[in-house]
């Protein structure tokens, strides 16, 4: 059958389907209308024309993959006004390779606060360089100096550059298994 013309066809239309770009119409009846296939306008018989369907959206865009929810892991770092209990201002987070000016800051009580994934039960904390410092949290919030609560307990950066790296785990007392660490470097500057 010869699907750019016209065909005669029938009445009764069962289904529709869409094969090689084309719309192809069901029907269980017999050829209607005139030879020409001019359909008769008093009893609706005739050509029921079967056209091309319009061409399907087609993408060129990778499919995107479903993401897996990140387990065990420390995803950034905070600079802690110890005095205030709270972020400092442009350092939440504190980013890899930032620079913390001390004369710029409200006060030189600071501390270091780990923000991980829900699932993390204890961190250990490394700061290697111009300070140098280890510690070990089991619960909320995993700061450097250490805290009571959220009352921050305040520490000292000396100047120069820092390497920081906070490696998570499943269990209390650095146990179970580790996560995904983080390692943020930092310069600090008077």
């Amino acid at each position: 059958m010869d699907m750019r013309k016209p065909q005669v066809l029938g009445i009764i239309v069962m289904g529709f389907i869409l094969l090689g770009g084309f719309l192809f119409i069901n029907v269980f009846s017999q050829p209607t209308g005139d030879r020409e296939g001019n359909i008769d306008a008093a009893n609706g018989q005739g050509n029921v024309p079967v056209l091309p369907a319009p061409p399907t959206p087609t993408s060129t865009a990778a499919p995107t993959a479903i993401p897996t929810p990140e387990r065990l892991a420390v995803r950034s770092v905070t600079l802690i006004n110890a005095d205030a209990d709270q972020p400092f201002e442009g350092f939440d987070p504190l980013l890899d390779r930032s620079t913390i000016r001390r004369s710029e800051l409200a006060t030189q009580a600071i501390n270091i606060s780990a923000n991980t994934t829900a699932d993390v039960r204890s961190v250990d904390m490394v700061l290697l360089g111009a300070t140098r410092k280890q510690q070990d949290q089991n619960s909320l919030p995993y700061s450097l100096f250490g805290d009571e609560g959220y009352n921050y307990r305040d520490g000292e950066l000396n100047p120069g550059d820092h390497v920081l790296v906070i490696i998570p785990y499943s269990d209390d007392d650095t146990d179970g298994e580790s996560g995904k660490p983080l390692v943020v470097t930092f310069t600090v500057v008077e």
